[in-house]
């Protein structure tokens, strides 16, 4: 071929080009601008370049690609000490790729390759973590993404504040207080109570209820 180029490329990046013809060819560019031996688009799309010099023809075409998505579908607040759950985005899970996760001390990152979810640990402290998701590939190189994410709610339980009995029903009855304010979307759904067995550091479930009040 007279005309060549890579398969894929990125937005707003100089993309290299080469031809065996000399002189001064004609080339359409498909909407992309040449800068000595580069071309560089500004949208995405198939582009096609179009080489003419006399009766001579040569024609090439490229992928242009935007920017993947990198960001982890984490939530902005999570409860100290809590596992949870997210999904890697799409681009990081493809077989040219290969990533990482960069994390402030105290973050677990537990990932089996080639799946799509992923499970963070934060630490058992209050304050703001840094994730810092780091791809390369032939296509982009190197690019990042970092999300944040505040840990509170640090030494949250509930504290049983009363014991006794329950006059209409005779049954044992138990009263707690939530000693640290939570924000609501990271407030517990429901309190179980549990009771040691004869065996040491075992216990059985006695029952449970809304956070706010008595079993």
């Amino acid at each position: 071929s007279l005309l060549s180029l890579p398969g894929k490329g990125r937005v707003s990046w100089p993309i290299p080009f080469e031809t065996t013809i000399l002189g001064s060819p004609q080339i359409d560019t498909d909407g992309g601008v040449i800068d000595g031996n580069t071309i560089k688009w500004s949208t995405s799309g198939l582009k096609t370049v179009t080489l003419t010099v006399d009766d001579i023809v040569s024609r090439a075409q490229i992928e242009i690609l935007d920017l993947p998505g990198m960001a982890i579908d984490l939530p902005q607040q999570v409860l100290a000490g809590t596992p949870v759950q997210a999904t890697l985005p799409e681009h990081l899970l493809s077989s040219e790729v290969a990533f990482e996760v960069l994390r402030d001390e105290g973050v677990a990152f537990i990932h089996e390759e080639g799946q799509a979810e992923a499970t963070f640990i934060f630490p058992e402290r209050d304050g703001s973590y840094d994730l810092n998701v780091k791809a390369t590939d032939d296509v982009f190189g190197e690019i990042y993404q970092n999300t944040q994410v505040e840990v509170t709610g640090s030494g949250f339980v509930p504290v049983i504040g009363q014991i006794g009995t329950d006059e209409a029903t005779g049954c044992n009855r138990i009263s707690w207080s939530i000693p640290t304010e939570l924000p609501a979307p990271l407030q517990p759904g429901t309190v179980r109570i549990y009771r040691e067995t004869a065996v040491s550091d075992r216990y059985e479930l006695l029952g449970g209820r809304s956070a706010v009040g008595t079993v």
